[in-house]
């Protein structure tokens, strides 16, 4: 991405898992300062990165989980601000559907009927057996224990989720 960026003339930072500490922060630095505008990637810049006035995320690879997305579109629009966060997902990717669709509906965003119909295909390949039921690896470690309250609004979430879009969400998933 970096290369074709640059390829059409747009002066762009990178970092990746490939560069040192070292590079990465100065990158970071630079972006910070306005040096340039545009920084490609991975997902290491999901997470423990505070970089204010970030506008804008675009996704050239799908998130594979609900909780990548959401540390990845949370780049942006921090502390009030607003932000956009685009996702490009392929039919390749349509296992990953249904995860983009929970974290659209936990924020309160409308999901696009192409993204429906694509967990649709998705789901219907399963029951023909054509293709694996995908389970979501993300995070499931016990680091955060909710409250009574909390349990119950997640139990209703999830079985709301699985009456709207015929998924079949376990309670047990965070739990492994």
């Amino acid at each position: 991405m970096f290369k074709e960026l640059y390829n059409f003339g747009y002066q762009a930072l990178v970092i990746h898992g490939g560069q040192d500490q070292t590079d990465r922060d100065f990158t970071i630095d630079d972006f910070k300062k306005g040096v340039r505008n545009i920084l490609v990637a991975t997902s290491l810049a999901a997470r423990g990165l505070d970089i204010k006035n970030i506008i804008m995320v675009i996704n050239y690879s799908c998130p594979t989980h609900m909780e990548d997305y959401v540390h990845r579109v949370g780049r942006t629009g921090r502390a009030g601000n607003k932000g956009i966060a685009y996702t490009f997902i392929t039919s390749d990717e349509c296992q990953y559907a249904g995860e983009l669709i929970k974290a659209l509906k936990l924020g309160g965003i409308d999901i696009p009927e192409e993204l429906e119909n694509l967990d649709k295909d998705y789901r219907e390949k399963v029951a023909k057996g054509e293709i694996e039921y995908y389970r979501p690896k993300g995070f499931v470690g016990k680091g955060y224990n909710y409250s009574e309250e909390e349990e119950k609004k997640l139990k209703q979430f999830r079985k709301e989720l699985s009456k709207s879009y015929g998924y079949n969400v376990e309670e047990s998933d965070s739990d492994e």
